[in-house]
């Protein structure tokens, strides 16, 4: 990620790099400040004070900003670890990119999409749907892309 600027601070249990995607696992109930403009779909994630309360429930925030030109972070909580999965979808229900496909420990998670699709083309403005699977856990949002 060469030339990226990220703003706050960051702190991880867990740090690794996965299909154009960098995680840190956290346990904050916010969100990062909104990054620069980032190269790649990138995971960012926080870890604060042991005071923050743990996550006790499922969750898919509303992407920010919404809408968005050239990036937006997608925020969501998991009360306990395991497979989960988180795409973007076109409003006719094709795959337009699989952001995340693997185990996530349980805590506060955001990430950021750069509004690009799996073969890292730049997609058409318009409505997407961002898709989260966490167990039996399914929600979705739409998001705004404008250019």
């Amino acid at each position: 990620m060469k030339n990226t600027q990220l703003r706050g601070s960051i702190s991880a249990k867990e740090i690794f790099v996965s299909n154009d995607c960098l995680f840190l696992h956290h346990d904050s109930p916010a969100s990062l400040p909104g990054p620069g403009n980032l190269p790649k779909s990138t995971f960012e994630e926080e870890e604060t004070a042991s005071d923050q309360s743990p996550v006790t429930s499922y969750q898919l925030e509303q992407n920010y900003p919404n809408p968005f030109n050239p990036s937006t972070t997608i925020s969501f909580a998991l009360p306990e670890a395991g497979e989960v999965r988180l795409a973007i979808y076109n409003l006719s229900g094709q795959l337009v990119k699989q952001l995340l496909a693997g185990e996530m420990g349980a805590g506060r998670h955001s990430l950021v999409w750069n509004a690009t699709d799996d073969r890292g083309l730049r997609v058409a403005s318009g409505v997407y749907l961002y898709v989260l699977k966490a167990r039996e856990f399914v929600a979705q949002r739409r998001l705004l892309l404008l250019k």
